[in-house]
């Protein structure tokens, strides 16, 4: 959801099921982790989950 702070600025926020979701992928990150190291190489694997630390963020 956009939120208008000023005319030349615009910020983002998470809305309530955005913040379900991060917290729902947090709860069975690690079992992700321990699924897929055998199915993907580790460089891809950390990208991933870096890619879902900076929506976390």
């Amino acid at each position: 959801m956009k939120k208008k702070l000023d005319s030349r600025k615009k910020s983002l926020y998470l809305l309530k099921d955005g913040l379900f979701a991060i917290n729902y992928i947090d709860s069975f990150l690690p079992n992700i982790q321990d699924k897929f190291k055998d199915l993907f190489p580790q460089e891809e694997i950390t990208l991933f989950l870096n890619t879902l630390k900076k929506f976390k963020t």
